[in-house]
């Protein structure tokens, strides 16, 4: 059903409870899914917009958006979509009477395009920006990356030169300490002016770009997990305005959703407190993530936790299953 500028659904969950008597019963929970008609001018702002994911996406975006083909040493490549749930996967919708190869008739499935089913956005039309520490403008960015083939790079040079990062929020407590080599581009201030900065910066790019939505992506370096959950948002507000050491991921996503916009955590530290589901709620805005490299990450904390980094654990808890960890015999000196 379609109202000025909302398309409603509703969905039937249907499942099945069994009671303590060990009775099923089956329940059928209605959800309504509403969603805009329109299709937004949408800009993405990344934290972290120099570094390689968002080096990547950003050229990848242009590559697409210009139809690109570039050399590399396995022979040519083209731009394309290829892994995208919006632009190439397609869902099942319904059967249809159909014939075999023989005359006979069939039920066949029929599938369609996501992308046609909903009202959604081209991904080359994004409008990107962000954060980054780093003052280096995209195309040197891009380059230091070394993700990206040469001939790629060299094409898009004029495009990702324009691309400056804005100043960022760091606060070295919490990421590795080798990043602070490159931070030459960053804010200052009390954490209720760097809230206030990043408010500041989403509103000026949304202004400048005519944009309708934004979406906010951390895609900066993953930070150590603050000591405690934030539960509420008076104890959040408490933390910001007694300025105590606060990851740069909670100032963003504070300030994001004071602007109503949605905040994406691309990281597996512990940013969306409850605090900060709650402001979600109050905003009516939207957070979500928890990653999005969440398999090589946590075997690489998987490898972390039963290497020589852990000597004084003999053991680790991972999905509820417990991993022994080997301790190494002593080498008998030489006499």
């Amino acid at each position: 059903m379609e109202k000025l500028d909302l398309i409603t659904s509703t969905y039937q969950e249907r499942y099945t409870l069994i009671g303590e008597d060990g009775k099923p019963t089956n329940v059928v929970k209605e959800h309504q899914i509403t969603t805009d008609s329109k299709v937004p001018k949408l800009g993405l702002m990344m934290v972290g917009l120099g570094g390689n994911n968002g080096t990547t996406v950003t050229a990848g975006i242009l590559a697409n958006k210009k139809h690109l083909k570039w050399e590399t040493k396995r022979g040519e490549a083209s731009a394309n979509f290829y892994g995208s749930f919006t632009q190439c996967v397609t869902t099942k919708i319904g059967m249809r009477v159909g014939k075999d190869r023989d005359g006979n008739s069939i039920i066949q499935d029929v599938y369609a395009p996501i992308k046609s089913l909903l009202p959604m956005v081209d991904p080359t039309e994004l409008v990107v920006g962000g954060w980054d520490i780093s003052s280096l403008d995209m195309y040197q960015a891009t380059k230091r990356a070394m993700v990206l083939e040469p001939d790629l790079i060299r094409q898009l040079k004029d495009d990702l030169s324009e691309i400056k990062p804005l100043p960022a929020v760091f606060n070295i407590s919490y990421i590795a300490s080798n990043q602070e080599d490159r931070a030459d581009n960053v804010k200052e201030g009390t954490n209720r002016e760097l809230v206030e900065q990043i408010r500041e910066d989403i509103r000026k790019f949304k202004e400048a770009n005519g944009l309708d939505k934004i979406v906010v992506l951390w895609t900066a370096n993953t930070e150590k997990f603050y000591e405690k959950d934030i539960a509420t948002i008076d104890e959040l507000d408490k933390l910001i305005d007694s300025n105590a050491s606060l990851p740069a991921s909670v100032l963003y996503g504070v300030a994001t959703l004071l602007e109503h916009c949605v905040y994406l955590n691309g990281s597996p530290q512990n940013t969306l407190h409850p605090a900060i589901i709650q402001l979600a709620v109050r905003e009516g805005a939207a957070v979500a993530g928890s990653d999005f490299k969440s398999g090589q990450t946590k075997y690489k904390t998987c490898l972390l936790y039963t290497s020589d980094a852990a000597d004084d654990m003999q053991c680790v808890d991972l999905g509820g299953r417990r991993i022994i960890k080997k301790k190494k015999k002593k080498k008998t000196p030489y006499v």
